[in-house]
């Protein structure tokens, strides 16, 4: 087991130690599951390195990605007592157009063609519940995966025009903690923050936002930052970022 991958396990054990400890001396709760289903949209920027095995070529998805072609997201969680499993899942498939090298002799025009997944899976313990505080601890797993179709169209030394393809995958263990500090009976401000790594030299996340709650639904506006340091292979980093708009359905 490498470095990165050993100190993440002891983060993980130190965390779940802490929260079996607040188990057993916590009142006994009575058995309860509940249930929440977000859809929602994340309005991104894609910014980053794909080397794509080109001699030099560095491809910015963010001077790229012009067109989002498809979405799905949504995020799922269930509770039982204070343990808690949550899954969400971001689907994304974009494409654009850029010139990426105008000379004197020749130029060369690129289109790149992006279809990218991003999966979290946690478990965790809600450490503190109060009247103006939910905290979350988690440990869980971070999978990510982008396939590139780059199309260059004029010539670059030695470099003919033609589709270039390739895909990075990342898998990552994180830690982290999540939750909302409580304004009222209504209204709250939800967070979420994890580090980890794995695949990727380090990978974080952090979410922070306002939300209103009914009884049974959430609207919640939130910015979600979601970042990967590889620092070698086809990406070297890696972030995508932007505001959130989504609903909660609980029951």
């Amino acid at each position: 087991m490498n470095k990165k991958w050993m100190g993440l396990f002891k983060v993980g054990l130190a965390v779940m130690a802490l929260t079996c400890i607040a188990t057993a001396q916590e009142e006994k709760q009575p058995d309860q599951w509940q249930f929440g289903v977000a859809p929602y949209a994340w309005f991104t920027t894609i910014e980053g390195n794909m080397n794509m095995g080109l001699p030099g070529v560095e491809v910015s998805p963010d001077d790229l990605l012009s067109n989002l072609e498809l979405g799905a997201l949504v995020s799922g969680e269930a509770r039982y007592n204070r343990w808690l499993v949550m899954l969400d899942v971001v689907y994304l498939k974009a494409s654009g157009n850029d010139k990426v090298y105008d000379g004197t002799l020749a130029s060369v025009d690129a289109e790149l063609d992006v279809e990218s997944w991003t999966v979290d899976l946690y478990s965790g313990y809600n450490a503190v519940q109060s009247e103006k505080l939910i905290l979350d601890a988690v440990v869980g797993l971070r999978y990510f995966s982008m396939a590139n179709d780059l199309t260059l169209k004029g010539s670059l030394g030695v470099l003919p025009p033609g589709t270039y393809s390739d895909t990075a995958e990342l898998l990552n263990g994180v830690v982290g903690v999540r939750g909302a500090v409580l304004l009222g009976k209504q209204w709250f401000l939800p967070y979420h923050l994890d580090a980890g790594a794995g695949d990727a030299q380090f990978t974080w996340q952090g979410m922070a936002g306002v939300g209103y709650s009914f009884n049974w639904l959430e609207l919640i506006a939130a910015y979600r930052y979601l970042s990967f340091d590889v620092d070698g292979g086809t990406m070297d980093s890696m972030t995508i970022s932007g505001p959130i708009l989504g609903l909660k359905f609980v029951f």
